[in-house]
């Protein structure tokens, strides 16, 4: 079949945004600190299982907490805080539209990150920052971002991580690995674009983007929409196949409810907060 790069699609264009918007927030990768996540119910499992028996009798008969068991449980509010303490090193990318940012353990270890994404131009770039901090020396280090289909999406935006911004979503758990959605969409003109689904993790203080398929829509010279599906290896393929990538890639895995809070503003009025009204705002995005 034939194989599509979704880099002849506006690389000019998108490689100049993000180029120049990676350039103002670069940081390196230091290690997480271990420790109690934040997720707390699972719903049910992908194939639409519900809980065991046994799962219930053994939660319902866990011995009595003599309040000692509290003792390693994070303080998120001082990590929030160190992440304010730093606002000028990630608070920095310029952009008309705004810039959503959130807290939230994203791997249930108890080592939140802060995250930064926002999506630029009519062509909607986005562009996205995964951080921690240490908060006993205060040191910011930025996660390393990594796509599965790097390759073939070489130019193009990475994915709109706040889309789903103020609803819930659907996270799904395979073992200790959390798969969280996103999705990308960029347009060149009003004839063609491209919309590709991901999921991602956030684990050993990596961030990797799983690419689901892809769809490229073009606009001919007769005004006719001509429509192209590809799979998950770049392959171009049927409707039906990509749109049966998800259910493929989510049917083992355990589906939570994720409230996926952000807090959305310009860059003037998100400077303009006080730190403490900062921390409020990102202490309210991890519930």
């Amino acid at each position: 079949m034939k194989k599509y790069n979704l880099k002849n699609i506006i690389i000019a264009a998108v490689s100049l945004a993000v180029t120049s918007s990676l350039g103002a927030c670069g940081l390196n990768a230091e290690t997480a600190k271990a420790g109690t996540g934040l997720f707390e119910e699972v719903t049910e499992t992908a194939d639409g299982g519900t809980p065991t028996a046994d799962s219930v009798n053994a939660e319902a008969s866990t011995e009595e907490s003599t309040g000692d068991d509290f003792a390693d449980i994070p303080d998120y509010e001082a990590i929030v805080n160190a992440f304010v303490q730093n606002k000028d090193q990630w608070l920095v990318c310029e952009d008309p539209s705004g810039l959503a940012i959130r807290t939230y353990d994203y791997n249930s270890d108890g080592s939140i990150e802060l995250v930064t994404s926002y999506a630029a131009g009519s062509g909607f770039f986005s562009v996205n920052h995964f951080y921690h901090v240490d908060p006993a020396t205060g040191a910011l280090t930025e996660l390393q971002v990594t796509y599965s289909d790097q390759e073939g999406m070489e130019g193009l935006s990475e994915a709109d991580l706040s889309m789903y911004r103020g609803s819930q979503s659907d996270v799904y758990l395979d073992g200790d690995t959390y798969y969280y959605p996103a999705f990308d969409f960029t347009k060149s003109g009003a004839s063609e674009s491209a919309e590709t689904k991901y999921f991602f993790t956030v684990k050993d203080d990596k961030v990797n983007f799983v690419s689901l398929g892809s769809v490229y829509t073009y606009t001919d010279e007769t005004g006719a929409e001509q429509t192209t599906y590809y799979d998950d290896a770049n392959e171009e393929t049927t409707q039906e196949i990509y749109f049966a990538l998800e259910n493929a890639f989510t049917g083992n895995k355990t589906k939570i409810t994720h409230n996926n809070s952000w807090v959305q503003d310009s860059i003037e009025n998100l400077k303009a907060l006080s730190d403490e009204e900062l921390a409020n705002k990102l202490m309210e995005t991890l519930n």
